[in-house]
Order: C-alpha cells, then structure tokens, then sequence
C-alpha cells in the first residue's frame, strides 16, 4: 500500500474519532472538576520552566490504553507510533477530560502515567470500534512544550 493512502486512512480514522468525541462531550452529564482522576501512578522526568495550565497550548507525546485492572492493555492510540508530537488547549475540551484534568501542574520533561475513570473518557458511550462503553483509560503522556 502506498504511503499517501496509508496517511489518508489514518487521517479519515482519527477524523472518525474526533467526530465520535465531540458527539460524546456535547452529551456528556459528568462534571469533570468534580469526579477525580483514580491514580497518577507514575511521575518523573526532570521538570523544567513554567507548569501548565488552562488555555496555554501544549504539545506532548502520548499511548492511550484500555485499562486492565490499572495495567495498560489495548492500546487504541499514539502520537508516538506517528513519531508526531500532539497539540492542543489546555482546559478547553479539545481532548476528553480526564486528559485535561491528567496535564495540570506539568512542567516541560515530565511524564505520566494517569489511570483515568469511564466518566472522564468515553463514558457509557464509548467510542465505536476503539473503545467499548464504561472503559477505563491509561494515558501516558510527556509534556513537550507549553506555549
């Protein structure tokens, strides 16, 4: 298969999925400042700079897993499989919002590993083909940049 077909795949896929998403946020009854993520079970890296916070553009390395008894199982995405890094706003929705709640307080060189509840995810919708209804989430994730 060609590269540009294999691009246009991923393209329409993760398009699906944003699509999917927003559908799901839109009727999402969760308050997300008030359900706490379960477990930051991993945090390291040498930190540096300003810590992040809502509104500033971040870009970071991510692998989203379904969670297994809080051990990464399936994975169901990855910046680092691209080997292209992921932007977005902080606190803004454009990422579900366990992961808004998970990149609070990091600084530039850090990582995480945040188990993330349903209720903070996909919910009792899931996400069609990725996600089934009422999955936990491991999202490892390291900060980037913040802009």
């Amino acid at each position: 298969m060609k590269a540009s077909i294999k691009i246009g795949l991923i393209v329409v896929a993760l398009g699906a999925m944003v699509v999917s998403y927003f559908r799901f946020v839109k009727n999402q009854k969760v308050d997300p400042k008030n359900t706490p993520i379960v477990a930051i079970q991993v945090e390291t890296g040498e930190g540096k700079g300003a810590l992040s916070s809502s509104g500033r553009k971040l870009t970071v390395h991510y692998e989203i897993f379904i969670s297994k008894a809080g051990k990464p199982g399936k994975k169901i995405d990855s910046s680092k499989d691209r080997n292209v890094p992921f932007d977005f706003l902080l606190g803004t929705g454009q990422v579900f919002a366990g992961w808004d709640k998970a990149m609070e307080s990091m600084q530039v060189g850090n990582y995480r590993e945040v188990v993330i509840p349903a209720a903070l995810a996909y919910g009792d919708v899931g996400l069609k083909g990725l996600v089934p209804p009422n999955s936990d989430l491991i999202l490892q994730v390291e900060l980037l940049r913040i802009d």
